[in-house]
């Protein structure tokens, strides 16, 4: 999506979102979350950053059309 309409926003809107709600829930979650429960996790914080997006976008002029490519990974130690 690069070059879209403050897409630089959305971009930053996004990773701020998901860092802190993910970072969130994996500090509550400890290492008792399995690999289902992080997956589902990701996809509410994915969901919910895009959600944020939108509704700024659609409250902001010139905001309009912004949105941002992402990709979300959890890296885990075993043990």
């Amino acid at each position: 999506m690069g070059g879209y309409n403050a897409g630089e926003i959305a971009s930053g809107m996004a990773t701020t979102f998901i860092k802190s709600e993910l970072g969130r829930w994996l500090a509550q979650a400890g290492r008792h979350a399995n690999g289902r429960e992080v997956r589902r996790a990701m996809e509410i914080c994915v969901d919910n950053a895009n959600r944020s997006i939108f509704n700024a976008a659609n409250s902001n002029p010139q905001y309009s059309g912004m949105g941002t490519t992402l990709v979300v990974g959890v890296f885990r130690t075993a043990g």
